[in-house]
């Protein structure tokens, strides 16, 4: 698996990367605010992160999937369009 982030393009090929129990690290920064001081030497910003070890596994479950991603972000796939095949082959693994 490449290092650093993974931005949105790279899932199609880190995804294969993760499956089948491999070790994974993931990591989410939450950007409270930004602190800006009168030099910039001294801006700052307040944050939240976690990173989380463990082991990938693939999920096959249909329903499984469905209340992973409402548990994400709950009320948002009513405003959003249904994924296509090709968005479901990229996220099989995650």
């Amino acid at each position: 698996m490449p290092p650093g982030p993974v931005s949105r393009g790279q899932l199609a090929t880190v995804g294969p990367a993760c499956a089948g129990g491999a070790e994974a690290c993931i990591t989410v920064t939450v950007l409270d605010g930004l602190v800006l001081a009168r030099s910039t030497l001294h801006h700052s910003m307040n944050h939240r992160s976690v990173m989380a070890f463990g082991r990938s596994e693939t999920v096959t479950d249909e329903a499984e999937k469905e209340a992973a991603k409402v548990h994400l972000v709950p009320g948002r796939s009513a405003g959003t369009r249904q994924p296509t095949d090709r968005h479901a082959g990229v996220f099989k693994d995650f």
